[in-house]
Parts: structure tokens; sequence; C-alpha cells
């Protein structure tokens, strides 16, 4: 009996170590273990009457936006123009801005909270505000984009000069580093930032997906996003030319199940380089998402190269509508290339002595496949020089404000007096002629071009 009442004694002993154990995690949990931890931030900060501010400031645990240095959600009481308040950092024309915080030991983590400002002055809002972790400060997971995970709990107002916290407490991660990548046009404003401490249970999962370093992640991110929006893009501009068409139901359903498709797939792609080219098709999604403007093209009776004029600086979006008939249009002054009609297509140039003028041809590739055509040179001008003419191929690319254009000029080598072409499906190619008349006899001259493969 009284071997008995030692055991239970004991026992009883161990329960309430193991309770005060977990009273003491759960008063933990949701704490803020970013505070006083050491701050590092990349660029420094640059604006303001002390631009160069302290980093350790973001994890001092004292609000510069309202009077007490508290967060408080009443808007009343903060204080406006986060931006020249001491205890913030601001950058100018900064993109991105990545500040890593070591919180000493690995931590279980469930959320961040980031404390900026704006909505006056030219200051606006974070794009993205992208976050990472690390065990040990070499190998990186990525745990998200704050500015999407904190919307269930609200946005800053639409106008005004506040304060706002972006927050979220649905991290479910871990790690002895963090690191926030913030992406914003012209100003980044930052004040406290706070990483809630999570159930211990976390530190036994996946600390979530594997991720470059914060600087070449958001450098991945941009051009994929862009490359995103590239696609989204063509799609709605597709599929209204689609709707718009006179093709049957059936038809037009079948095009659309393959654009449903391709959003799929636009929405899944994985992480591009950060020395993306932007040559469109960008990518092979991209490719399968022309294609079904080609085999739309030709649903509605174009010919697989459909050969058509505009003046040479018109503009032409990518998805276009081929002008196959396009009617007689005169010369006019300043207008020095133009057609006859469409079986009478001419690159025509009046030249004085000594000058350079160009003229182009547009192609439209209206089918599902690439397409490789080529151009011989008939009748060449008697007497010309070397050099006399300059053959070019317009490609697209993309921008940075997601407007394709038709601008960069890609050398077309001559091999047997001959050019080729490379045309993705679905999209219109241009054959850009360039003439030096300092190589040739002063005259007027006739040649024709032979457009063959198609």
């Amino acid at each position: 009996m009284r071997y008995f009442t030692k055991v239970l004694s004991a026992a009883l002993v161990c329960g309430s170590a193991f309770l005060l154990t977990s009273c003491a995690n759960a008063q933990d949990i949701g704490a803020n273990v970013a505070l006083h931890q050491k701050v590092t931030v990349e660029p420094r900060s640059n604006y303001g009457l002390t631009p160069d501010r302290d980093p350790q400031q973001l994890t001092d645990g004292i609000y510069a936006s309202t009077k007490d240095g508290k967060w408080d959600p009443d808007i009343s009481k903060r204080r406006g123009h986060l931006w020249t308040k001491n205890g913030s950092l601001t950058w100018q024309h900064k993109k991105p801005v990545i500040i890593t915080i070591d919180l000493g030991k690995v931590q279980p983590i469930s959320g961040v909270s980031y404390s900026t400002g704006g909505g006056t002055a030219g200051v606006g809002w974070p794009e993205h505000i992208y976050i990472a972790t690390s065990d040990d400060g070499k190998s990186w997971h990525y745990a998200g984009d704050l500015m999407r995970l904190s919307q269930k709990n609200g946005v800053p107002p639409s106008t005004g000069d506040v304060s706002f916290r972006y927050l979220t407490n649905g991290l479910k991660t871990h790690g002895r580093y963090i690191s926030l990548g913030v992406v914003q046009d012209v100003f980044v404003v930052a004040d406290e930032v706070e990483v809630l401490r999570g159930d211990d249970s976390l530190l036994n999962q996946s600390a979530g997906k594997p991720t470059p370093a914060m600087e070449e992640f958001v450098a991945q991110q941009s051009v994929t996003l862009k490359a995103q929006r590239r696609q989204n893009g063509d799609i709605t501009a597709i599929r209204d030319l689609i709707n718009k068409s006179n093709l049957s139901a059936g038809q037009k359903s079948t095009f659309e199940a393959r654009l449903v498709k391709a959003a799929v797939s636009t929405a899944n792609m994985d992480p591009l380089p950060a020395d993306f080219k932007t040559i469109i098709p960008i990518t092979d999604t991209e490719r399968d998402i022309l294609a079904v403007h080609g085999e739309a093209l030709a649903a509605q009776g174009f010919k697989p190269l459909t050969i058509w004029k505009q003046q040479r600086y018109a503009w032409l979006p990518l998805v276009n509508m081929p002008k196959e008939n396009p009617p007689k249009s005169p010369l006019t002054k300043g207008d020095l290339g133009g057609f006859s009609s469409s079986s009478d297509m001419q690159l025509k140039l009046s030249m004085l002595k000594n000058q350079f003028r160009s003229d182009a041809v547009l192609l439209t590739n209206a089918s599902g496949q690439p397409m490789t055509v080529r151009f011989t040179l008939q009748n060449p001008p008697q007497g010309a020089q070397s050099g006399w003419l300059k053959v070019d191929s317009a490609i697209w690319t993309d921008t940075y404000e997601g407007i394709p254009v038709q601008d960069a000029l890609m050398p077309m080598a001559e091999q047997n007096g001959a050019y080729t072409m490379e045309i993705p499906a679905g999209v219109t190619g241009k054959l850009w002629v360039t003439i030096d008349s300092s190589k040739l006899q002063s005259g007027a001259y006739k040649s024709t071009f032979v457009a063959s493969g198609a």
C-alpha cells in the first residue's frame, strides 16, 4: 500500500508538470517571437530626413503610427504620414525591399503582421508581400503572399492618409529566419513587423515548398506573373473574337474547352527563371492558346497562309483578324508603303539617292501548326551592289505594361537567294524590307518575292 501511494504521488507530480507546460505553451501561442530580434534590410532605407534608419526599429514593439506606440484598430487613433515618423523606415524607387528577421532559434510560426502607411502623397499600398522561412538561413521555404492571405482580415480604405496592418494568422510553418519580400511602386513604408508563434506541433510539419532566396524568388515571381498576365490576356482576346464570329455553337464550345484548359495550366504555371525572355509565344501553353486562334481563323475560311497589308507603322494587336481583301488605297503624301489589291500586294518605295526606306507585309498563320515560309526574290535590280536589300522578321515581344508589340527586327540571312521565316500557329508575322538607294542606280525597278511553304 505504501509503494502504491508513492507511485501515485509521482504520477500526480508528473501530471502537474505536464499541465504547467501545456499552459505555458498555450500562453505562448500568438506571442510575437520577432520582438527585439535582429533585423536586416536590403537595400538600406533611403528616404526622409534621416533616411538610413536603424532596421531594429521594425521589431522594437513600438508602432510609430500611434501616440502610445501600441497598435490600435481604431483608425481615428492613428497618426498619418507614417513615412515622416521616427520608428518607421521608408524606401524610394526600390523594388523589392527585403526584410529578414533572425528569431534566435527555430520557432513554430502561425502568423505575420506588417504595418505600413499610404493612401496619399503618392504613397500607395504593396502589390505583394512574399513570406519565406528558413531553419538555417540557406534553405528557404515559401509560406505565401501576405497581401492575399490578409484579405479576410480587412483591406485599407480606398482613400485617406492612414496606417494599416496586413495580418495573417493562418500560416503553418517554422523557421529561425523569416524573410519578407515587399514589392511596391515608388515608396515602401514599414513600421512594425510581428511574427506570431504557433503550436509546437508545427515544428514537426513540412515548412512548405522549397524556394530560392527572396531576391531571386521575387525576380522569378515578377516574370511568372507577367507571363500569366500575357496568357490570360490572349485567352480573353481569342474568346472575344470567337464569340463574335459566325462559327457554330459546337465549334465555339470546342474552342472554349481548350481555352479553359489553357487557363488552368496558366494558373498552375511553374516559376520562370529571372532571365526569362518575353519572345512570343513565351511558353508551350501560349503556343496552344494561339493555336486555338489559328484554328478558329481557319474555321472561318481563312487560308493557312493569309498575306495582307496595312501601313507599316499601323498598330496591330497580337490577336487580330486579317484583312484578306483590302480595298484599293492610293498613296498619300508621307505614306510610302501601300497596296493596290489583295492579288497585287506591293512593297512600294519612292526614294531619293542615298536614302534608306522600309516597308512591310503581314503574313498570318491561320492554322493550328507552326509554319516555315520561304521567300525567294525574283528579278532583282540590275547592277545592284551588295547590301542594297535588307530583310528582317519583325517578331512579337511582351512589354512591362502587358501590351505585346511587333517591334524587334530579327535579320533574315539570305541562303541561295532565299529568306526563311518561322511563324507560330495563330500568329501574324511581318516581313520587313529595307532598301539602301545608295547601292542602286537611279531608275524604277520591279522585283517579286515568291512565298512558299504553306
